[in-house]
């Protein structure tokens, strides 16, 4: 039996959303918003459904069960794996023209009760750069559109947050529980950027063009994480706030997710240490869009 390329099937769905997306786009211009309730963070968007009846077509005649936020694919008896899609990761920035969503695929091959260590393939491309990350066997890749070239992946060296750049994600209303976890590192980072991606942020990270990732809003689910296997296999490391690695956490489709992620140990003892103290020492309350510190 012919074993299933990965790494061309994804590629083939992402085309396929991507085509159909612009088409909308072109046929209705950029509308804004468009989601069955703009005051859920976790609504369906109607790009979802685009993208979940090109996809429907495809995977088909694939042996693999497939999943998908919101959505239901016939089952496939006698499946060789387990396919998790994100068509549209930062659904809101395509809708709004913005950024740099991506299309996300993750497989297993293993069945029954998983962890994120147990995601042995995954898939992420970006609708408007075009720049895709993937894995390869035990590495990372990186497809630079601008240069046609693709790179193995490795996190930077970067050991201090004084030195660090870090994507710090306050969006989508959840800045409180951000700010009453993390705030002391605003200020302790050289840079702060976010661009409410998790799948590109998460490629960002193993590719080194930062070096931390924080993401405590109590908003990300397990479909935000997709691109776990890539930062893993280019020597990141991931953790959830409790301090257990990401890599040994059991997955939930429903779960959700606080965590972070460092390109190295070094920044995530850091990193995670300027958490601890926070919560143990740091006296704080909120209130009338100020934040005191006492």
């Amino acid at each position: 039996m012919r074993k299933t390329d990965y790494l061309s099937l994804s590629r083939q769905l992402c085309r396929a959303v991507k085509n159909a997306l612009v088409k909308d786009i072109r046929q209705y211009g950029l509308r804004g918003l468009r989601s069955d309730n703009p005051e859920n963070t976790k609504a369906t968007h109607a790009v979802d459904r685009i993208a979940y009846e090109e996809l429907l077509s495809i995977l088909e005649g694939v042996p693999g069960r497939v999943y998908m936020e919101g959505f239901t694919f016939p089952d496939v008896k006698n499946s060789e794996f387990t396919v998790f899609i994100d068509p549209v990761d930062g659904s809101a920035n395509w809708d709004r023209g913005i950024g740099d969503p991506c299309f996300c695929l993750a497989i297993t091959e293993k069945e029954g009760s998983l962890v994120f260590g147990d995601l042995s393939f995954a898939y992420v491309e970006g609708l408007r750069s075009g720049d895709r990350y993937y894995t390869a066997g035990n590495r990372s890749y990186f497809h630079h559109a601008l240069t046609d070239r693709d790179t193995p992946l490795k996190t930077s060296p970067i050991e201090e947050m004084k030195n660090a750049m870090a994507y710090i994600k306050p969006g989508y209303s959840g800045a409180g529980p951000l700010f009453t976890r993390f705030l002391p590192h605003f200020f302790k980072v050289r840079d702060i950027r976010a661009i409410d991606n998790s799948g590109m942020e998460i490629c960002e990270l193993a590719r080194g063009a930062t070096d931390i990732l924080v993401e405590a809003r109590e908003l990300s689910d397990f479909y935000n994480l997709l691109a776990f296997p890539i930062l893993h296999k280019a020597g990141g490391v991931a953790k959830t706030l409790d301090g257990l690695n990401l890599a040994d956490t059991v997955i939930s489709t429903e779960g959700q997710y606080d965590y972070l992620a460092t390109a190295n140990e070094s920044l995530m003892k850091e990193v995670m240490g300027l958490y601890h103290q926070f919560l143990q020492k740091g006296e704080h309350e909120l209130g009338n869009g100020r934040f005191f510190l006492k």
